[in-house]
């Protein structure tokens, strides 16, 4: 029942997305000064990963947000990275958030748009799909068609898939 739901909910987002009018503008991570960043809380490594990865990329005149997504019913802001936290209590069976904050995430068109979510969320595919950024990266398989840059790294850690990220993005 699970997948026949799940199933459903991707026609819906994949019917959605045709119907926005998008292009990609590829971006240099140090030229973007709008970044959002995309990731799941409960890979354990990722909440360390993440604050690294933002205190890399601060600089003057530059804002970084991220949206995460995390299946533990107590977290906490007190816990987070300035992140917006989706949960499966407050997102709808189509991965839609209920939130106000989240939505204006995905509202946003950030220069470039982050999806370091390496577990498969639903919530987060949506996030990435429905977001009208200028240039989006992904590494997770599941949701590639969503993104303008897919980097394919099996068994990597967040960080090594950001360097990868780094990589291919400054070839721009």
């Amino acid at each position: 029942m699970k997948n026949r739901i799940q199933n459903l909910a991707f026609n819906r987002l994949f019917k959605r997305v045709k119907e926005k009018r998008r292009s990609a503008n590829p971006y240099k991570l140090e030229e973007a000064k709008h970044i959002g960043i995309i990731w799941n809380m409960d890979d354990p490594d990722a909440p360390k990963s993440i604050q690294k990865i933002i205190n890399e990329l601060k600089r003057p005149g530059c804002f970084i947000h991220t949206l995460a997504f995390s299946r533990k019913a107590n977290v906490t802001e007190k816990q987070s990275i300035h992140n917006i936290i989706l949960t499966p209590k407050n997102t709808s069976w189509t991965g839609k958030p209920k939130e106000q904050e989240a939505e204006e995430f995905i509202n946003t068109s950030f220069d470039i748009l982050i999806d370091l979510s390496i577990k498969h969320e639903f919530s987060l595919i949506y996030a990435l799909a429905m977001n009208n950024s200028r240039f989006k990266l992904t590494c997770n398989s599941e949701h590639y068609e969503f993104a303008d840059l897919f980097i394919q790294a099996p068994n990597k850690s967040i960080l090594d898939i950001y360097d990868l990220m780094k990589e291919y993005v400054s070839k721009f």
